[in-house]
């Protein structure tokens, strides 16, 4: 049945016509698509998503996490229809389940809506200050620790699921709630990978240390740690003291052009307010 990704509604345990089955079978069922979860009715079921849906939640947890999404249109990407429930209960059972989250991320259906960074981000949506401790877990992970994905959408391959996006949200997530008291994690991260292969990194100013070298010759890990600095950057963008204005300039020359530019837009709109 045509859909945008086999991660849907119309294919959850948590839809009621689906009787708490996986799946295709009562597709074709009649009645509503009715969310049991968020008592929430489904009008597109096979274009509507979550992160409580079981290629994202084997777990079967069943605290709303995160928003409802659909796909936009003419586009497989995907929006919020409906926000996150928010209370007290909601926001306790979070902040519980993102103490439990492991290093090693679970194996994952390929889509945007990945269970750990949908309950990361809500938690900063919330601004919910009891999450702070345990996202600064989260920055201490092993970058590097990771879980084959069967690439499903094709149905053949392998994907590597690494925990570096995971640290990228946390790091934004523990800005949105703490703002400029973010700021050392922040700069514990906005070069990540960069000193990599240089000694005396952390004499050098870092605008030098860039100038000297090219694209081509930073290492390995600073290339594959560009999404951290990418969100460490972004991260900036709930900060307003000189100093994060500061490290704003600094990453307008990061190697990675998607990091750099994000820099140098945050840097321009903040101009434009003053």
């Amino acid at each position: 049945m045509p859909n945008g990704g086999a991660d849907c509604c119309g294919t959850c345990w948590f839809n009621r016509k689906n009787k708490g089955e996986i799946g295709y079978a009562h597709a074709n069922d009649l009645g509503d698509d009715l969310c049991l979860i968020r008592g929430l009715t489904i009008p597109n079921s096979f274009w509507t998503y979550c992160a409580n849906h079981p290629c994202h939640n084997p777990q079967k947890v069943e605290l709303p996490v995160g928003p409802v999404c659909i796909c936009k249109t003419g586009s497989y990407d995907r929006e919020i229809w409906v926000d996150c429930a928010d209370n007290e209960t909601i926001r306790v059972g979070l902040v519980h389940l993102l103490e439990q989250l492991p290093e090693i991320p679970w194996s994952e259906y390929p889509s945007g809506t990945r269970f750990d960074e949908e309950l990361i981000h809500q938690l900063g949506v919330f601004r919910e200050r009891r999450a702070a401790k345990g996202l600064r877990r989260i920055l201490s992970f092993d970058p590097d620790r990771y879980a084959v994905v069967a690439h499903a959408l094709q149905g053949n391959g392998q994907l590597i699921r690494d925990r570096r996006s995971t640290i990228g949200h946390a790091l934004e997530a523990l800005s949105m709630i703490l703002g400029d008291n973010a700021l050392p994690d922040i700069k514990e991260h906005i070069f990540y990978g960069l000193d990599a292969n240089s000694e005396d990194a952390e004499a050098a100013p870092i605008v030098r240390y860039y100038g000297v070298k090219g694209l081509a010759q930073f290492s390995s890990a600073a290339k594959a740690n560009a999404i951290v600095r990418y969100y460490a950057v972004k991260s900036i963008g709930y900060c307003c003291s000189k100093e994060a204005m500061l490290l704003l300039q600094s990453a307008t020359a990061d190697p990675n052009p998607n990091v750099a530019s994000l820099a140098q837009e945050i840097m321009n709109r903040r101009r434009c307010q003053t």
